[in-house]
């Protein structure tokens, strides 16, 4: 394939400086063909590339002689650079290889296994997490509740003291009204009796005074 590539390349170049030289090319290179018996042609045959070859009927001087040494040195800075232009071989077929390699998979997996761990653990600490916000939350509502509760009571204990209070100094001023009833009772006793004596003794005088007469 690269000797394929090399040789359309160098056909390219050689119709590339046909085309520079104008008309006149194809005569002078049928004279220099035709002098290619000549003794510096034999003497440079065999040093020479077919392209230098073909080139060198191009670059002679008045005498048809050749000079390789000075002709061709652009040429070859032209070749390098066009070997140099070609597409290379692919280095990383054995790194593409390494990619669908069984070794590549393992560590693919492998990273898969622990980017799925991460996102299982991240899930759970997020899930405990949760949970435990719900945890304080409920925490904090039974605080609430029993803050309100307790509040409540002391509220309820507080109007029961007063009540008792209340009663307290009711059943006193009964007590006293009790007790002054009782006392009245007992004067209205006692002039009771002294009122049954004085009708008793009254009623003997007048029994006493009609039996005498």
């Amino acid at each position: 394939m690269w000797h394929v590539l090399r040789g359309a390349i160098v056909a390219l170049v050689t119709v590339v400086l046909l085309s520079m030289l104008g008309p006149g090319s194809n005569d002078r290179v049928v004279e220099v063909e035709g002098s290619s018996s000549s003794s510096m042609a034999d003497v440079y045959k065999g040093e020479l590339t077919p392209l230098k070859r073909h080139i060198a009927f191009f670059d002679c001087n008045k005498d048809d002689a050749i000079y390789p040494s000075e002709t061709y040195q652009g040429i070859d800075v032209i070749i390098y650079a066009i070997q140099d232009n070609i597409v290379r071989p692919n280095l990383n077929i054995g790194m593409d290889l390494w990619t669908d390699s069984p070794v590549k998979a393992e560590t693919s997996g492998q990273g898969e296994i622990n980017a799925a761990t991460h996102s299982h653990h991240g899930s759970t600490l997020s899930m405990m997490d949760e949970r435990e916000l719900k945890r304080e939350r409920r925490k904090q509502s039974n605080r609430e509740s029993a803050r309100r509760s307790r509040l409540r009571k002391q509220q309820e204990c507080e109007e029961l003291a007063q009540k008792v209070t209340d009663l307290t100094v009711v059943n006193g001023m009964l007590r006293s009204e009790l007790d002054e009833l009782k006392k009245a009772c007992e004067d209205m006793e006692a002039v009771t009796s002294m009122v049954i004596k004085t009708a008793l003794v009254a009623m003997g005088s007048g029994r006493l005074t009609q039996g005498s007469s």
